[in-house]
């Protein structure tokens, strides 16, 4: 009998979103950053080095799990401000994968994209940032989820 393996569809569905949505919104000439390594502090304290499309997802899964993390609710001001794990650290990771993002909106030469299509120039860099950060974020996990629910 073959092993058989067990497939994470809505791991596979965020992949593929992510690239669709990372291609529509920077374009192909800077497909090396997005699939550079780049690191992610995991909660056991361990660093792993991971590609972009990996950190969203997994911070993704971590801020689901802030829903429900008691200091929410007592001291949101712990939460609000990173004073400690796993806010802390998800604040670290967040910032890494907008540095990333930022790197790639600057390096992205490729006018017909998303992100020069739809610049604002009264917009300042960190309301753009945070914009193309929503579009990718919101897109993709959507996205995603949608086709593997039908």
């Amino acid at each position: 009998m073959k092993d058989r393996k067990e497939a994470d569809l809505i791991h596979e569905m965020n992949v593929f979103t992510f690239d669709v949505f990372s291609d529509i919104l920077f374009g192909d000439d800077v497909k090396e950053l997005v699939t550079k390594l780049y690191p992610y502090e995991n909660p056991d304290g361990t660093t792993d080095m991971i590609e972009l499309r990996e950190i969203l997802i997994r911070l993704l899964k971590s801020y689901m799990d802030h829903i429900f993390h008691p200091l929410c609710y007592v001291f949101t001001f712990i939460k609000e401000m990173g004073l400690v794990n796993p806010f802390k650290r998800d604040t670290k990771n967040r910032n890494t994968f907008k540095k990333a993002i930022f790197d790639i909106v600057k390096n992205s030469k490729e006018q017909k994209t998303a992100y020069h299509i739809f610049n604002d120039p009264i917009a300042d860099e960190e309301t753009k940032l945070d914009e193309v950060c929503a579009i990718l974020v919101a897109g993709s996990e959507t996205t995603s989820h949608s086709l593997v629910a039908c």
